[in-house]
């Protein structure tokens, strides 16, 4: 008796998985997800736009929110930039065992398009909030955290910007585009290649992994990206080292 019940357990909980998996896998259609936005105006760094992401662990299990804001140009040392915002916290059945929040900040050069400043900040239940600043001084390459410096590569990107730069590309099918990103010790190379278009949607395959070799740690993210001035990033598949991480565009405000 207890075998049959476990047995029905059991195949309620694969006929539930496959159903969410369908669910999604028609949600997750980059022109679905276009079809479903609100129509908008501008450009990737029109300000007070907010891009707000529905975040998923291995496709099906909702786990947070992001957000991604643009606040628009402000001066840092005598620099126009652009004030790039990140609001994150974890959401649904995840949160009731662990309430996290992050709000990650970059000054993107306004001509230059690379990072001078990235700041983190993140709030964990067990840990109260870390904080991490770094300065890219892209004159002498030098990336300054705390009393730590090391040199950087010409252009170097943190996360964010990283994103926002790759999305001010003109993309063609078949070509590449290799960023240097930084933000603790190793230096980092993300390689995005163009891998097809359908109708005015882009696809990249994104690999990044660390620039020395000696070790594997990154991910494998495919991105799709609309062919217009917005330039929205509508769905980012990762594979990393703790599984599939999927992120949906669902709104922009």
């Amino acid at each position: 008796m207890i075998k049959k019940i476990f047995g029905f357990i059991l195949l309620a909980c694969i006929i539930l998985v496959m159903i969410l998996s369908v669910k999604e896998a028609v949600l997750n259609n980059p022109e679905g997800i276009l079809k479903r936005l609100p129509k908008q105006e501008g450009n990737i760094f029109t300000k007070g736009k907010e891009l707000v992401f529905l975040v998923k662990y291995m496709g099906i299990i909702p786990v947070g929110k992001a957000k991604i804001i643009v606040g628009g140009l402000t001066n840092y040392n005598g620099r126009d930039v652009y004030r790039l915002v990140v609001e994150a916290e974890t959401q649904g059945f995840v949160s009731i065992f662990y309430k996290a929040r992050a709000r990650i900040e970059s000054y993107m050069d306004k001509n230059k398009l690379h990072s001078l400043r990235y700041t983190e900040n993140i709030i964990l239940p067990d840990k109260g909030t870390e904080t991490k600043e770094i300065i890219y001084d892209q004159d002498n390459l030098i990336m300054i955290r705390k009393d730590f410096k090391r040199k950087i590569l010409p252009n170097t990107q943190d996360p964010l910007s990283a994103i926002f730069y790759l999305r001010t590309q003109d993309f063609n099918i078949g070509e590449s585009f290799i960023i240097n990103t930084i933000t603790k010790e190793e230096i980092y190379e993300l390689k995005a290649n163009v891998f097809k278009k359908e109708g005015d949607i882009w696809m990249l395959k994104i690999t990044v992994a660390r620039k020395n070799k000696s070790s594997y740690h990154g991910g494998n993210f495919s991105v799709w990206i609309t062919d217009d001035a917005m330039r929205l990033p509508l769905l980012i598949k990762g594979w990393t080292q703790v599984g599939l991480i999927t992120m949906r565009l669902v709104n922009i405000k």
